[in-house]
């Protein structure tokens, strides 16, 4: 992703960012088009990337969606999260709700009460959620802790999964390490013939 380091651009219909340094913003929404730089923490109601963003401190928002390109340096938390486009979250993310429907990277923590995942996920680190949901790609290189899990798609994890109940219900193929779970079930069967399930 281009960005220029040297331009401090917001496209807002609130213009309180010029020549303010240094300091917190909360007002009650945001829209982000175009390449976007932003130096300050970030706090508000509901904030949308359209086109490309950069945050280098840190992000609070009820209501995220990221339907372009953002990348997040630093911890983001937020009620509602929606990636319909693409983002990297360098730091932890912490969420009540994440659904991803495009492309998400996550390196620190992700801990949420719901976790939907229709896109691809890949979590490099551990993995919290009440309930996670895997209709796509997700790829888990630490833990995945949950209470209920359903992978209609494919789940990778080089490491420990564990929760109380989990369903495979998917023509795509599973690779797990080490599986520790209450309940499990199967159902179906993969389209190239292959196991659903492949656990060390």
């Amino acid at each position: 992703m281009p960005f220029d380091r040297t331009r401090k651009i917001y496209n807002s219909s609130l213009d309180v960012f010029e020549g303010m340094q240094d300091s917190s913003y909360s007002f009650d929404g945001i829209v982000l088009e175009g390449d976007q730089i932003l130096y300050d923490e970030i706090c508000t109601t509901d904030l949308r990337v359209i086109g490309d963003a950069r945050f280098m401190e840190s992000v609070d928002s009820d209501a995220l969606s990221v339907i372009g390109v953002a990348e997040f340096k630093t911890f983001t938390t937020c009620d509602d999260l929606s990636v319909p486009g693409s983002a990297v979250f360098k730091d932890d993310l912490i969420a009540e709700s994440i659904v991803i429907s495009g492309g998400a990277s996550v390196n620190g923590k992700i801990n949420a009460d719901v976790l939907i995942v229709e896109g691809k996920l890949k979590a490099n680190g551990k993995v919290n959620a009440l309930s996670v949901s895997v209709k796509g790609y997700m790829n888990c290189l630490h833990k995945l802790h949950f209470d209920k899990c359903h992978i209609g798609g494919s789940l990778v994890s080089i490491n420990v999964v564990k929760g109380m109940d989990i369903k495979f219900k998917s023509i795509s193929k599973s690779m797990v390490k080490r599986l520790i779970v209450d309940n499990l079930t199967a159902a179906g069967k993969p389209k190239d013939g292959a196991y659903m399930l492949v656990c060390d």
